[in-house]
């Protein structure tokens, strides 16, 4: 399937998904201390500002728009509805099929990320700006870390997914032009119970 590029040059703004319910958690995972300080939230946020994006926090919880009230200019709360339906009809909001923007998209559940990591995604990225490039471990694919570009192809695809109830992201994945990319492992520790947290205290930050 060939894909037309786009030569226009693309605005990249940072999505950061934090609406999940963290039933497995147990309690909030935004809000939980992160080893580096602050809040697991605070820490996903720094690390797109530093990359100096505009950056759209996507949470369908009030209290992260209060925890995050007047934090920067650069900052924006989305609400979605709440009970969430899952990251990739949250990330429907906002993605178009605009070819002129891309997305940064950053689950708050990746404690152990790091501004070098996603300095180098982002000039792999730049590499080849029409497809989409996400994250893979070295066993499988980890499309919430991901850069997605906008294309009508891939919002038509999204739409079309969503419409028949389906909100796997890597079904929506498999429809659009992208590429992945290596990043250890240890840099994509994905927490979602409790007894995740333990490992945290074996990583350096």
């Amino acid at each position: 399937m060939k894909f037309r590029v786009s030569a226009v040059p693309r605005l990249l703004r940072a999505c950061v998904l934090a609406g999940g319910a963290s039933r497995r958690m147990g309690s909030d995972k935004a809000l939980l201390p992160h080893p580096r300080g602050g809040t697991w939230l605070d820490n996903t946020v720094a690390l797109a500002m530093a990359l100096e994006l505009p950056v759209l926090v996507l949470s369908g919880h009030a209290s992260h728009q209060e925890y995050l009230a007047s934090r920067s200019p650069q900052l924006r709360v989305l609400s979605e509805p709440w009970p969430p339906a899952g990251p990739l009809q949250a990330f429907a909001a906002v993605f178009s099929a605009r070819s002129d923007e891309a997305w940064l998209v950053l689950p708050i559940d990746l404690p152990c990320l790091t501004s070098p990591a996603l300095d180098t995604l982002l000039a792999a990225w730049r590499e080849q700006e029409h497809a989409a490039l996400v994250a893979h471990d070295g066993e499988r694919q980890q499309p919430l870390l991901g850069i997605y570009p906008g294309m009508a192809c891939s919002h038509a695809a999204l739409e079309r997914q969503l419409g028949r109830g389906c909100h796997r992201w890597h079904d929506w994945l498999h429809q659009i032009p992208h590429r992945s990319f290596f990043l250890p492992p240890e840099l994509l520790l994905n927490a979602n119970h409790s007894a995740d947290l333990a490992a945290l205290t074996d990583g350096e930050f």
